[in-house]
């Protein structure tokens, strides 16, 4: 008999209770040029899940003239295509994204990758004040190898970083974030979501 009384949920308090889980758009980002580049309406989102509002922050915007530079709607969550390995640039692409999450807890001096999938070879390679390690990567079709997620969460834990990163599987796709153990559980209860860390490679 009280649901009358309810809150009507708004796309403001949606992205309220995500800030106050370290998720927020850019700096001079407004709600409706983020739902008109993901091709979204207020009340689409007001009505669903806090999942389409996550990927509608997490997108990647691409410009035809400077295709290499993306246009970026929120520094703290990628909405992430699992079937995106082609060539060489791409595992590089992920590592300079989850570096960007990890809002500079992770930091390399330089970051190299190959991918050749006739030939079935793929790696990325990362080199810092401690020196240069080579990660062999699966090659299956298009398909990403998650080993790269494992291997930079290690790395988070060897800087000692408390932020941890997890995904929130979509299918084909997968939501990314990375937040410390605690932000991850309010992030979960908050959103209905189920956002897990990445294994840390042994």
């Amino acid at each position: 008999m009280f649901g009358f009384f309810r809150r009507r949920r708004t796309l403001e308090r949606m992205l309220s209770d995500l800030a106050a889980c370290g998720i927020a758009p850019r700096a001079g980002v407004s709600p409706e040029a983020m739902l008109k580049n993901a091709g979204m309406d207020r009340r689409e989102i007001e009505k669903g899940d806090f999942a389409a509002l996550l990927i509608a922050l997490g997108i990647e915007d691409y410009d035809e003239q400077t295709p290499e530079t993306p246009r970026i709607w929120s520094d703290d969550v990628w909405h992430f295509d699992t079937e995106c390995i082609e060539g060489d640039g791409d595992y590089l692409r992920i590592v300079r994204h989850l570096s960007r999450l990890a809002r500079g807890a992770l930091r390399f001096a330089s970051v190299r990758d190959h991918v050749d999938i006739g030939a079935g070879v793929a790696w990325v390679e990362t080199a810092d004040g401690s020196g240069t390690e080579r990660l062999a990567l699966r090659v299956d079709d298009d398909w990403v190898d998650e080993a790269i997620f494992a291997f930079l969460q290690s790395r988070l834990v060897a800087a000692g970083a408390r932020p941890r990163f997890a995904a929130h599987g979509l299918g084909q796709d997968m939501l990314l974030v990375c937040l410390e153990p605690r932000a991850i559980a309010r992030l979960n209860r908050v959103t209905g979501l189920r956002f897990q860390e990445f294994p840390s490679r042994p």
